[in-house]
């Protein structure tokens, strides 16, 4: 009889931090879909370019050479980078040596990534690592039965919350290259560029559109508008 009373103990102790575990994440999964409910876009470059005051007197040709080395190769700035750069005026030639301006575009990474992982890669700049963090947990293995009955638990509650709540953040990183070329000399310039889209789970084919006008908008606003030149 104690025998089964004992075990009734053990039971409803299990039971009450699997209540327990799966009351607070359901509260972690609220204050997660509260926070992120909004869409939120960032384009952020590692570091400035600036046109020489010069190249107000180059011709407004561009050569554009756009690769992409990531596991997503339909993903494309190419349209709207060409017909914002038109529309400030710039005619994009097909051969480097008629263009004022060579600018070189490699999409090195696109795909779901922690801002953290994210702002890691773009800290190292043109031509870095990305690698970016890596993040893990770690289980004791001298932890006691009830300790691995709780983690368990707790593993199957958070992959249940998690399955209808997550707060998803999109990323592309792009290193970019420009050239102005001048009769006596070329300045070449380059920065990486950090396109985000953030919110609760977001999918890939809302973002795509988002990130690509935003990292379009980010490298088209490099240049003057020379329609509106003098």
């Amino acid at each position: 009889m104690r025998f089964k009373i004992k075990k009734l103990k053990k039971l409803l102790s299990i039971l009450g931090i699997l209540l327990t575990i799966t009351f607070f994440s359901g509260c972690a999964a609220i204050g997660t879909a509260v926070s992120y409910r909004n869409l939120e876009t960032q384009t952020l470059m590692s570091n400035s370019i600036f046109l020489s005051p010069e190249s107000v007197n180059l011709k407004p040709t561009i050569f554009v050479m756009l690769t992409n080395t990531t596991d997503h190769p339909d993903f494309t700035i190419k349209s709207q980078l060409f017909n914002a750069l038109q529309a400030k005026g710039y005619t994009v030639v097909t051969h480097p040596q008629n263009a004022s301006f060579i600018l070189q575009i490699n999409i090195l990474q696109v795909g779901q990534k922690s801002k953290t992982a994210a702002q890691e890669m773009m800290s190292e700049g043109y031509g870095g690592t990305l690698e970016g963090i890596v993040s893990g947990v770690a289980i004791a293995s001298t932890a006691g039965a009830n300790v691995v009955a709780g983690g368990i638990a707790g593993g199957v509650a958070t992959s249940v919350t998690d399955n209808f709540v997550k707060n998803v953040t999109y990323t592309v990183i792009s290193d970019i290259k420009l050239s102005q070329k001048f009769t006596n000399k070329t300045i070449v310039d380059k920065t990486r560029i950090l396109s985000t889209a953030n919110q609760v789970n977001l999918e890939f084919d809302h973002a795509k559109p988002i990130l690509t006008t935003g990292l379009s908008d980010a490298i088209s606003g490099l240049f003057i508008d020379h329609k509106e030149s003098p």
